[in-house]
């Protein structure tokens, strides 16, 4: 099982830093957008869309609505002459953080409040394009950081962003399994445990890891 996923895992990343650093941000865009569809794809299920065309329907309504907010809404600009975030892609940002901090809020009190959305697909399927469509255009945002001045400084600064993530998930995984016996929070997944919390956070912010960019 640790074998496959670490040879998963190197695959991935190697596909990841050839895009990253190799694809013009244009095609970027556009295959970052192929991936997220396929994202809202698996969300569908989640959702309790059952029937094939109605999940390959939800997919594509990702992407129109991506496609509608970065060429609609963005008109393709995420960024300033000046360095700084478009007017638009600014609301859309704050708008994002908004409603992560709310999703955030109801996995934390989760069960309770669960009648918002448990058994309403309706509002999982809004919930699945509030967090993917946003999702996307941070990472699009991220990639082209800086990217007249330097085409790969938004490459950098992404890999730093998934390096964050690599980090605390591999470190979760490995103190978990070796030390892991308090569960940290089974009515949402009963596999974490508090000790691969710990192991992941010291992990990402421990003396191997620099958390501030420099």
């Amino acid at each position: 099982m640790l074998k496959q996923r670490i040879i998963t895992a190197v695959i991935l990343a190697a596909i990841l830093l050839s895009a990253l650093f190799t694809m013009p941000f244009d095609w970027f865009a556009w295959a970052s957008l192929a991936v997220f569809g396929y994202g809202a794809y698996e969300w569908s299920k989640f959702a309790e869309i059952s029937k094939l065309k109605y999940q390959l329907l939800y997919a594509v309504g990702s992407v129109v609505a991506g496609i509608a907010l970065y060429a609609g809404f963005l008109d393709f600009s995420l960024w300033t002459f000046t360095g700084q975030l478009t007017e638009n892609n600014y609301l859309i940002m704050v708008l994002a953080c908004v409603w992560w901090t709310i999703s955030s809020i109801l996995v934390l009190i989760y069960p309770r409040g669960n009648r918002v959305w448990q058994h309403q697909p309706v509002v999982k399927a809004v919930f699945g394009y509030l967090t993917l469509v946003p999702a996307w255009l941070a990472l699009l945002t991220i990639r082209e950081y800086h990217y007249l001045l330097d085409k790969d400084s938004g490459a950098w600064l992404a890999l730093f962003v998934f390096s964050i993530v690599w980090s605390a998930d591999i470190g979760a995984y490995f103190a978990g399994k070796k030390f892991g016996s308090h569960k940290l929070m089974p009515n949402v997944s009963p596999g974490k445990t508090i000790e691969g919390f710990l192991g992941g956070m010291f992990r990402c912010c421990g003396p191997n890891i620099n958390c501030t960019l420099e």
